[in-house]
């Protein structure tokens, strides 16, 4: 893709990888083909417009990996296709309350210093798998009796899954089928 190239093309993927940039525009205009979004190793980055975000209508991957200044996400729950959020090394330490749409699919997650995905328990009814990797400040899901049949898999570390805390072990026990432990 050419710098000056428009990006409402039908375009399925867009990488602003390694480009030391301090900020993302706002302006793009819709861009309803994309799916993934890679935004990774822009350590200047400090800030995600949400307007930026909400451009992505069929966003189902959002890597901001290493990208070690940024410190919130603006809201997300306008991305209803969002699969796959990956901020590892960023300074990120709980998501967005937007996130706690019931129709919000949040699958995979990875950050180091992520503390909190939702301070609420809230049923997800669409939501079928939980990833969690790297994610050792992670304490809590944000799970109910009522996910317990519509969720598929709960894969993540044995230590991270051993030392989250519930408010009920029973509840803990009901997920035990669906585990998938590293």
């Amino acid at each position: 893709m050419r710098k000056d190239e428009p990006l409402t093309k039908s375009y399925k993927r867009v990488s602003f990888m390694d480009n030391q940039m301090r900020e993302l525009l706002d302006a793009l205009g819709k861009c309803p083909t994309i799916s993934t979004l890679l935004l990774q190793r822009n350590k200047m980055l400090e800030e995600i417009p949400e307007q930026f975000l909400l451009a992505f209508m069929s966003l189902r991957i959002l890597d901001l990996n290493k990208c070690s200044n940024l410190e919130t996400l603006p809201p997300v729950g306008g991305l209803a296709k969002l699969q796959v959020l990956v901020c590892s090394e960023t300074k990120i330490t709980s998501l967005p309350q937007e996130v706690e749409q019931p129709d919000f699919l949040l699958v995979v997650i990875s950050s180091r210093r992520l503390r909190f995905l939702s301070e609420q328990r809230i049923a997800f009814p669409q939501l079928e798998e939980v990833v969690v990797e790297k994610c050792p400040l992670l304490k809590k899901l944000p799970l109910t009796v009522h996910n317990v049949g519509t969720i598929k898999k709960i894969e993540g570390e044995r230590k991270w899954w051993d030392e989250l805390e519930w408010d009920n072990e029973d509840i803990k026990k009901l997920y035990s089928p669906v585990l998938r432990l590293h």
